[in-house]
């Protein structure tokens, strides 16, 4: 956020990212002023709209194939944990880290839709799912 409340201050960028965290779940709207640099104009200034809809997924959308979430379950696990909706052409690897940032098991994963980790021996707690596509050297996101 920059002075008095909004996400960018006069800029002559015509583009402006908007990180996910600050968004509400359900309906955003965010209200755009443009200035028109030309003289000969009856409005120097147009404001505008646009609304963006954060959905409340539970799992991790590539941007590539945003109507198929990759799910994680169950949520919480024991000792096994599934993850699902991979594509079946991707190659991945898959990161099981702890709460506390610590890296608990990798495995590559290359066309396959689901793969499954068996028999996890750790502490209760909280884990998190990493995704990289290995194909397109890129890091697709995280889940609980």
């Amino acid at each position: 956020m920059t002075s008095q409340g909004g996400l960018q201050t006069d800029s002559l960028s015509n583009t402006f990212n908007v990180a996910s965290q600050i968004l509400s779940v359900g309906d955003n709207w965010i209200y755009v002023r443009m200035k028109l640099g030309e003289q000969c104009v009856t409005s120097a200034i147009a404001i505008d709209s646009i609304k963006i809809v954060r959905n409340a997924v539970a799992g991790i959308v590539d941007v590539d194939f945003p109507t198929s979430v990759i799910t994680a379950y169950p949520n919480p696990f024991r000792s096994d944990i599934t993850i699902k909706r991979l594509q079946s052409s991707g190659n991945y690897m898959i990161q099981l880290i702890s709460a506390g940032g610590a890296l608990v098991r990798t495995q590559d994963v290359q066309r396959k839709t689901s793969v499954t980790f068996y028999n996890l021996d750790i502490n209760k707690g909280k884990y998190f799912i990493r995704l990289y596509d290995k194909k397109k050297n890129r890091w697709i996101g995280r889940c609980r």
